[in-house]
């Protein structure tokens, strides 16, 4: 690969000679006179040579590249069977070992990255995730790098998949082995791992989609919805059911949260029944759509009155709070409901089967003038 035979080794020499100098720093200064001053430095600097190119040499990854290559002329191609056995099995701990380590070294330190420590974190998850992607793939349609238009399109989609997968286990080690922030970088790639998944999952199903023709776009994000949606189902009824157990529900802000996990049980079970059940027309459709519709519209209301809530909270009081229960419960479930009414009434179809629509589009420019208003009411009602 290219990052083993060019970046690999870059990183190698940066890293062995920050370590190096690191090192030298720690050691005690004499003072002596400036001949002896430039003859040490001269054997300063040959000693860091040496030392860079042992260090680099001696590392497992060129170490055992390089012991590849050879094993590879020596077999001429082909490695017997009983080897190449031995090296699977290896080769399979090996993310399973460095995975483990890094578990190991994660326990008792999340509870430190609060506040400034987690800003490094996250400007190196965000580059990670959502620059390299577009990086690569703009840097392969810039090159050229099929061998016609087609093959282009094809690398460029496949580079922007690679660059969506979370960084691997030997960076961990390497930070280890170099003694490089190794709280931070564990901490970095737990999270990075955690949030590449949703990531790579909408990014397959992006690829998967037909440019041609505009039907195969309803089933993929049909698909995608249900799919979503029994994730999110599942979560928000075990979310919920603990809140109640623990008797947090009648609690502020917690009273507020469990409104805001109902909305989205509402709005799971509308998108499931949606995909599941084949009758759509009538007052079937009616019901579909309006628990879906209620769901979603009361969810994005709960958000912004949590936020105020917690405001209220830190700048008024308890009380003050309370007397507005009535209020939020009002606006929070009230202008959700009056809202899919109107949409029922009001909202018309287009020109596509009613049965090959998803629930977010299923009364056309209607329903997305009341969705993008009530997102912007939401956003500027957010302190």
């Amino acid at each position: 690969p290219i990052s083993l035979a060019i970046l690999n080794p870059i990183s190698f020499v940066l890293m062995e000679v920050g370590q190096r100098k690191n090192n030298q720093n720690l050691s005690p200064i004499s003072v002596n006179s400036i001949e002896s001053g430039h003859s040490m430095l001269n054997q300063k600097r040959c000693k860091l040579i040496i030392s860079v190119a042992k260090g680099i040499f001696l590392n497992p990854i060129i170490f055992m590249t390089l012991l590849g290559i050879i094993g590879n002329l020596i077999f001429k191609h082909e490695v017997p069977v009983y080897l190449s056995e031995i090296l699977n099995a290896l080769g399979s701990a090996f993310s399973a070992s460095a995975l483990f380590l890094l578990g190991l070294r994660m326990v008792g330190k999340v509870h430190k990255l609060r506040g400034a420590t987690l800003i490094i974190p996250g400007i190196l998850i965000i580059v990670k995730l959502l620059c390299l992607p577009i990086v690569t793939r703009e840097v392969i349609n810039i090159v050229h790098a099929g061998y016609n238009e087609t093959d282009t399109t094809d690398l460029s989609t496949y580079g922007f998949l690679y660059g969506t997968f979370p960084a691997a286990p030997t960076v961990f080690v390497f930070a280890t082995q170099y003694s490089l922030d190794i709280d931070l970088i564990a901490s970095a790639m737990v999270a990075c791992t955690f949030i590449s998944a949703p990531l790579m999952f909408v990014s397959a199903k992006m690829i998967t989609l037909n440019d041609t023709d505009p039907a195969e776009y309803v089933k993929q994000l049909n698909s995608f919805t249900f799919d979503v949606s029994l994730v999110g189902l599942v979560a928000s009824v075990w979310v919920l059911l603990l809140y109640i157990l623990t008797k947090r529900v009648n609690r502020v802000p917690h009273k507020i949260t469990s409104c805001l996990i109902l909305s989205q049980v509402l709005a799971c079970t509308g998108a499931i029944l949606w995909n599941t059940l084949e009758n759509k027309e009538g007052w079937a459709g009616y019901v579909q759509f309006s628990i879906f519709s209620l769901g979603v519209y009361s969810s994005r209301l709960w958000t912004a009155i949590l936020a105020i809530v917690l405001l209220f909270l830190q700048c008024r009081s308890l009380c003050f709070v309370l007397k507005l229960i009535p209020v939020f419960f009002i606006i929070g479930w009230g202008l959700p409901l009056l809202m899919s009414i109107l949409l029922l009434l009001y909202g018309r179809t287009d020109s596509l089967p009613y049965e090959d629509k998803n629930p977010n589009f299923a009364y056309g420019v209607f329903q997305a003038i009341v969705a993008v208003s009530l997102l912007v009411l939401c956003f500027i009602g957010k302190p």
